[in-house]
This record gives C-alpha cells, structure tokens and sequence, in this order.
C-alpha cells in the first residue's frame, strides 16, 4: 500500500464517521489540518454535505477575529482588513482562485475570437486583478456594517456560501435520477439547520437569501452532470453569496 493510501486508512479509522467531516475540513482550508491526508474523488463528493457545518466553524473563528479587533478599539476598516487576512488564511483563497480560473477563461476565449494569441502574462495578471478585487470586495463589505452586526454577518456569510457548494452534487444526482433517499434526507437535515443559523443571524432577509443562493446554484448546476467539471463555478457563485450575505447585514 502506498503512502497516500495508508495516511487516508489512518484518518478514517481515526475519525470514524466522522471522516466526512475532516475531508470538507481539509478542502475548505489553507491549513494542513490532516497533515499528509490527500482524499480521493469519492472522499470529496461525500464530504461535501458536511460543508455547512466547516463554515460554521469558520465563521465562528472569524468572528472570534472581528470581536478581537473591535475590543482594542480598530477602527472598521483596519478590523475588515485583519478579518479579511484571517478568512485568506483559513480558505488559501480557494474562492478567490476560482473566480480568477472562471475570468481567465473568458479573457482567453475573448482572445481567440478577436485572433489574438492567449499570453501568459496576461493571464497573470487577470489572476492577480481579480483576486485582488475579491479581496478588495471582502473588505468593503464587511468595513460597510456595524461592528455590532459583524459575528451574524460572518457566520451566516461562512454557513451559507458552503450550503451552496454542497448543493451542487444533490442537483446532479437530481438530474441523474439516482434515488439516494439517505443522502436527500441528509441534506433535508442540514437545509434546515442552515435556515435555523440565516433565521438567527439576519431574520426573514437571511431566509430569503437562502432561497435565491439555492435558485442560483440549480440555475448554475443543471446543465451539468459532473460536479468536478463545474466546480469553478460553485466555488465564484459562493464567493458572491459570501459577499451578499454581508451586505444584506
């Protein structure tokens, strides 16, 4: 056996039914939280389920942040900032990274159809515009609340932009007539805890944002059967819910 394979043995004994869990823990993180663990395909896509409850943590930690800064007296925009930088760290800009792979594509069919070659410098320097902007847009928004607002905003930001990227391979099997009444039910489960958290964080706004993010990504996903092929997708239409979320605080 590899050594791959042996390190995945390893944490799924260690983490029983919970392996899930520390899959979408991994994926959803900068940080090497299961050392050497690389999950496979069929790791990911049930870990996915689990999403919702990774960002709550995140959201939780994140809020940790914004709660310390505002104790020390940080005006909103240095607090934004230190959040922001907490929230790169957490995710290694893994929706940021997405939005830029999804422009790099368009700038590169954009070329080929006004017969210019696609240069590497340029697609460079798209990646590094539109993560800045992503990162620029963070910040904006969460300098625009009431640092009273902050910790709903962040948890309900964090919970339902990974509500949304678990939706995308229920919506698939949907399309695919698989009849996976466990894994519906679960994710009946967990819909209803991710109303529970938006109802808390922001009242009947938080639950209307749910439901247009859950139209969205059904828009997004049903012309497509592979959940890996769109991925790019998911990942820049939750950076967007993440972003409306702290607006609508």
């Amino acid at each position: 056996m590899s050594a791959v394979g042996a390190e995945r043995e390893i944490w799924q004994e260690r983490a029983g039914v919970f392996y899930p869990l520390v899959v979408a823990a991994q994926a959803q993180s900068g940080l090497p939280l299961a050392g050497r663990l690389v999950p496979t395909g069929d790791d990911l896509k049930t870990s996915l389920p689990w999403m919702p409850v990774v960002g709550l943590g995140l959201g939780v930690l994140w809020s940790f942040v914004a709660a310390s800064c505002v104790e020390v007296g940080l005006s909103a925009l240095v607090s934004a900032a230190i959040v922001v930088v907490a929230v790169v760290a957490c995710g290694g800009l893994c929706f940021e990274r997405a939005l830029a792979n999804k422009a790099e594509e368009a700038l590169g069919r954009w070329r080929r159809a006004m017969g210019q070659a696609v240069e590497g410098e340029d697609a460079l320097l798209s990646t590094v515009a539109v993560v800045s902007l992503a990162i620029v847009m963070r910040t904006a928004a969460l300098a625009s609340i009431a640092s009273a607002d902050l910790t709903a905003a962040l948890i309900a930001a964090a919970v339902l932009s990974r509500w949304v990227i678990s939706l995308a391979p229920l919506i698939a099997s949907l399309k695919n007539s698989e009849q996976d009444f466990g894994a519906l039910l679960r994710y009946v489960l967990i819909a209803g805890g991710v109303a529970i958290v938006m109802a808390l964080c922001q009242g009947i706004s938080g639950l209307v944002l749910m439901v247009l993010a859950g139209a969205a990504m059904f828009v997004v996903s049903r012309k497509s059967t592979s959940v890996s092929k769109n991925m790019s997708v998911v990942l820049s239409l939750a950076l967007v819910v993440e972003v409306l979320v702290v607006l609508g605080q």
